[in-house]
């Protein structure tokens, strides 16, 4: 029994790589393009997701970049095709002088603690603008926004939801 369940354990894991998680394919602080940057915050010992989020948004705005959370699940197909359609030209168009919070939402479950993510009714993936350094988060976007999963569906909806706050800084 104990080695029916290692297999499980095991493949399990395998496929768990094959689907891939956002965060694997985003390196913190980087993105293929100067213009926005993408970063993936994970649970830390002894640091809450809302301490997380602030030290995040302090370093956007340090760097003249509209801060976003990205909410995303390694188990979404939908957020696997957007979480990797950020090189295409389209995307990077869209998402100019933005820098993306990347939470995987499966890594925080019943640690969202004061962040209130765990009562937004969004559909994965969403973004969530943040204000006041990361302290408040104002109006959302989310897959029920556009009608496919693609860089020619989702760049439009989201270029114009982010840039309504970026072209107000």
């Amino acid at each position: 029994m104990k080695a029916s369940a290692s297999v499980v354990a095991g493949v399990f894991s395998l496929c768990s790589l094959g689907l891939g998680c956002a965060g694997h394919h985003a390196p913190p602080g980087g993105s293929s393009d100067a213009a926005f940057a993408v970063v993936e915050i994970r649970p830390q010992p002894r640091q809450a997701l809302k301490d997380q989020i602030i030290q995040e948004a302090s370093v956007a705005e340090a760097h003249g970049l509209t801060p976003f959370l990205e909410l995303t699940s390694e188990f979404s197909r939908r957020c696997f095709l957007v979480d990797h359609s950020f090189d295409d030209a389209r995307m990077r168009q869209a998402l100019t002088g933005t820098y993306i919070i990347r939470i995987d939402i499966d890594r925080w479950v019943g640690r969202f603690g004061e962040t209130g993510l765990d009562r937004l009714p969004m559909a994965l993936p969403g973004f969530v603008q943040l204000f006041e350094g990361g302290r408040g988060m104002g109006p959302y976007i989310d897959a029920r926004s556009w009608i496919a999963d693609a860089p020619s569906a989702v760049a439009p909806s989201l270029g114009a939801f982010v840039h309504s706050f970026v072209d107000a800084n």
